[in-house]
């Protein structure tokens, strides 16, 4: 009976020692490059769109699927209220949020420049046209609400953002 290297290394893969020798591997090379994983990760994607939607189908028609989370979220709720709370605190929340409602509006979401303000301002990012997006104040940015939005903070923006901006 010859060698068969396949089926050894297979059942070598499959053993117990030899999956947490690499999961831990992995975990370690994850930490250590994250931007290099998350640049892999992407490319990957961007490339296999199909498969990665094929593979969301399949997995909302498993058995359990919404039991699980549901049952997932119930168990854990202090945990991830604790690290929605952790992340609204450190701001990273309130992009997030306003780039869904932007797409629920079907605007999309591109910054012209990075915040100018200091951490301690409030800001909101403020739509100049269907496409892209400033920082501005908070204050500033409610004070004119109403069906000519836009037109009225277009003079505060120019003030604000200078040569830049035209």
């Amino acid at each position: 009976m010859p060698y068969n290297t396949k089926e050894k290394l297979k059942e070598y893969r499959q053993r117990p020692e030899t999956k947490k020798y690499h999961a831990k591997k992995q975990k370690k090379y994850r930490q250590k490059y994250p931007r290099k994983v998350y640049e892999t990760n992407k490319r990957w994607t961007e490339k296999n769109k199909d498969k990665v939607k094929e593979y969301q189908e399949r997995a909302k028609q498993r058995p359990n699927y919404e039991k699980y989370h549901r049952e997932y979220r119930e168990k854990n709720r202090e945990l991830l209220n604790m690290k929605n709370r952790e992340a609204r605190k450190q701001g990273k929340l309130k992009e997030c949020d306003a780039r869904h409602c932007s797409k629920r509006r079907q605007l999309e979401w591109n910054k012209l420049w990075f915040n100018p303000f200091s951490e301690e301002e409030k800001i909101v990012w403020h739509h100049i046209d269907n496409k892209y997006v400033v920082a501005l104040p908070k204050d500033l940015h409610m004070m004119y609400y109403g069906k000519n939005h836009r037109e009225n903070m277009q003079v505060f923006i120019e003030q604000i953002y200078g040569e830049l901006y035209i």
